[in-house]
């Protein structure tokens, strides 16, 4: 019985991690920056570009941040290939890809294709994100190009 302990204790901390990554989806698609927040630790570090205004310490500094998101109108995250790898009972990493769409008020749209790389750690409250970046695998036309009415040519 002591040998089916870990594997359960894995299993459910799996369960609790991609439950994380899916509330932060969440969060973004709704637009709820205390969901997405809560998704981090207290300190946590979300690194979503190269300049230092796409760069937050802190799950308050964090919401607030992702208010830009509200310069859309309406968003959709999906979420793939969620990978994760234990360190210790306390920490793991995971790697997961994202496929991102958003529409602007004046109806151009975007799709943005990327990876997460988080690093978690189990807190008092659950397994929480210490770390995100986001690596940019590319997007389609840009949210220039209204790609609802763009000819096939033009994209």
């Amino acid at each position: 019985m002591a040998d089916l302990q870990e594997p359960v204790r894995q299993l459910l901390d799996r369960q609790e991690i991609t439950a994380i990554l899916y509330q932060y989806c969440r969060g973004m698609d709704l637009l709820d920056m205390d969901l997405l927040a809560g998704a981090f630790t207290e300190d946590g570090f979300l690194d979503i570009g190269p300049e230092p205004r796409l760069q937050t310490r802190g799950a308050s500094a964090i919401r607030d941040a992702m208010k830009r998101m509200k310069r859309f109108s309406r968003s959709s995250h999906h979420l793939s290939n969620i990978q994760i790898e234990f360190h210790d009972a306390d920490r793991a990493s995971c790697v997961s890809y994202i496929l991102a769409w958003h529409e602007t008020p004046d109806g151009h749209s975007g799709t943005m294709m990327g990876q997460f790389h988080d690093e978690f750690v189990r807190t008092s409250v659950g397994w929480r994100i210490a770390t995100r970046q986001l690596r940019m695998s590319g997007n389609d036309a840009g949210f220039q190009l209204n790609v609802h009415r763009a000819a096939r040519n033009e994209l």
